[in-house]
């Protein structure tokens, strides 16, 4: 099927598990510090700049349903 710009609805089905698919990693955390991410916290604050076209703001990734 080709792409379109807008569905009205997206056939498709729903697939579950127990656990998640990547439970069994280990998990590690990183702090964002002034030289990037660290093991450690950075003493420094840092601030991140995104620009206003990405994240919450950047509309609808997916046009499904009300169109783009």
């Amino acid at each position: 099927m080709r792409p379109h710009s807008w569905y009205l609805e997206r056939p498709g089905r729903w697939i579950a598990e127990e656990a998640g698919a990547t439970s069994h990693l280990p998990t590690e955390t990183l702090h964002l510090t002034d030289a990037g991410l660290s093991a450690t916290p950075g003493t420094l604050p840092a601030s991140i700049n995104s620009p206003a076209h990405t994240g919450a703001e950047a509309g609808e990734y997916c046009a499904i349903g009300r169109g783009p």
